[in-house]
């Protein structure tokens, strides 16, 4: 009984460092490295392993003076999500790309009922 449980115990053990691997490949597959803006209004993402993808939708997460968390959403159906500090920007850099996210937005229709 005791091997048995020492099985089950090691199986799941197994299975969850196997699940978090995965899980943190596809992480690291999956992160943005570089959110570009071109001079048309465009906004492309860079990943790790892939090229840019162009982001057609932006779902906010946290907006906050000290972080930005936003999901990018690239026309191929992919997403990416991107966590900014502000420490690693200036105050002035920091604003402006929280305009710029949340002014490229476009505002969701209501149905009147």
């Amino acid at each position: 009984m005791a091997s048995l449980t020492v099985l089950s115990k090691l199986g799941l053990l197994i299975t969850f460092l196997a699940t978090a691997c995965f899980s943190w490949r596809h992480y690291l597959r999956r992160r943005p490295l570089a959110l570009e803006f071109d001079g048309i209004g465009n906004k492309l993402v860079v990943h790790t392993l892939s090229g840019p993808s162009v982001v057609v939708d932006v779902a906010p997460g946290m907006i906050s003076p000290n972080l930005v968390s936003v999901r990018l959403l690239g026309e191929d159906g992919s997403r990416a999500d991107l966590f900014v500090c502000s420490s690693v920007l200036t105050h002035d850099q920091h604003w402006q790309l929280r305009r710029l996210l949340l002014a490229w937005r476009e505002p969701r229709s209501q149905s009147v009922l």
